[in-house]
């Protein structure tokens, strides 16, 4: 399968360039789309400069007009369909999402339509967390399963791969995550064309490097955006 590993970014200039190299070790088959919301840091600089390195492998989107994970995460699936991946793993910047998991993603999508990278089942797990992140994490969780009636053990992980065919068929004229509730609205509206569904253990390190984007007003708006999407029905 020709894979397309799909990067939201929005100032991580100092993750970007290690985490793009680390993905070239992999198979000609690994490819690279960065979507940039115009980092006032450089990253989309940096992005700009491994396209010309790795022509062919890496390629990047600057994102004009309204910002937001959302808005990035619909651009960026429906892109790296648009440059001939057969398979999108999206991932975050921030090496939270390690890049040792990736062939396993690779595997198990030639038999299945979504893979999910989980914290929450026998093999997974979190490090760096302090005991209020950890219950903040299971509260989303619970909450999206509740909400939008979502079956896995993880609803939360943003380290997870489609097929192609899952995303061709999305409505995505009717998104309506301007922010990180993309993550659920995807498998809301994945879920009635019963996929093959998986999901793999994986271990989540908290980022070393920048800094994190989530707040209490990302949260507030995170919950009022499901509360939408729900309403909003398929």
């Amino acid at each position: 399968m020709n894979i397309f590993v799909f990067i939201p970014t929005y100032n991580e200039k100092e993750n970007l360039e290690p985490l793009i190299r680390d993905i070239m070790k992999y198979p000609e088959n690994f490819n690279i789309l960065v979507v940039d919301d115009l980092s006032p840091d450089g990253t989309g600089g940096i992005a700009d400069r491994l396209t010309e390195e790795y022509s062919g492998r890496v390629h990047v989107l600057h994102r004009e007009g309204l910002r937001g994970r959302g808005y990035a995460g619909m651009a960026g699936f429906q892109e790296s369909v648009s440059l001939g991946a057969d398979a999108v793993i999206e991932m975050d910047a921030d090496f939270s999402h390690q890049t040792r998991y990736l062939p396993e993603f690779a595997k198990s999508l030639e038999t299945n339509d979504i893979v999910i990278g989980s914290r929450y089942i026998p093999g997974g797990a979190t490090e760096g967390w302090g005991w209020n992140r950890k219950v903040n994490s299971w509260v989303a969780n619970q909450l999206a399963k509740r909400i939008l009636g979502l079956p896995f053990k993880d609803n939360t992980s943003g380290y997870r791969g489609f097929k192609k065919e899952i995303l061709v068929n999305l409505p995505w004229n009717r998104f309506i995550s301007p922010g990180p509730s993309i993550l659920q609205e995807m498998l809301f509206h994945a879920l009635p064309k019963n996929p093959r569904c998986i999901e793999i253990p994986i271990v989540f390190i908290d980022r070393t490097a920048g800094y994190s984007k989530i707040s209490l007003m990302v949260i507030i708006k995170w919950i009022r955006a499901l509360l939408k999407i729900r309403l909003a029905g398929r």
